[in-house]
């Protein structure tokens, strides 16, 4: 289906951020949940911190990226607007999507200590989403 001059211009409906934010938490809950359990069973919590804070911290925050790069992209694609527009649909997406971690980890865990790298991984990545959808759209960017 592709993107003729003659749609209508439009952002995202909140339906479409909630479910992008909320497929954006999914993959990162996921591989947290799936990967903790692999390093739990397998007693492999010493190595892993033998890697140190930063290399963990980084795997955290790639996460972070490429799963609001995947929820953004898959909601700014649905639409059709100028490139700043999209963009900013893919930050709002992002940000929806920190909003649901937050919210998730201070209801279960009481803290949020990693909360600012979250964050940043979540703009940052829907931030990418937007962009890749605005330079890979066959239309002219307006």
């Amino acid at each position: 289906m592709g993107m003729s001059t003659a749609e209508i211009m439009r952002d995202p409906t909140l339906e479409e951020y909630l479910s992008g934010a909320f497929l954006s938490f999914g993959i990162v809950t996921l591989v947290l949940q799936i990967s903790g359990g692999i390093i739990t069973y397998k007693g492999l919590e010493e190595k892993l911190y033998a890697f140190g804070p930063v290399v963990v911290l980084l795997l955290y925050f790639m996460l972070h990226i490429v799963s609001a790069w995947i929820g953004s992209y898959l909601v700014v694609r649905r639409i059709h607007n100028t490139r700043i527009r999209l963009v900013r649909a893919g930050l709002l997406t992002g940000l929806a999507a920190y909003i649901v971690e937050a919210l998730t980890s201070f209801l279960i865990l009481r803290a949020f200590p990693e909360s600012t790298w979250a964050l940043i991984g979540f703009l940052t990545g829907g931030i990418l989403g937007g962009l890749t959808v605005s330079l890979i759209s066959k239309e002219k960017p307006f």
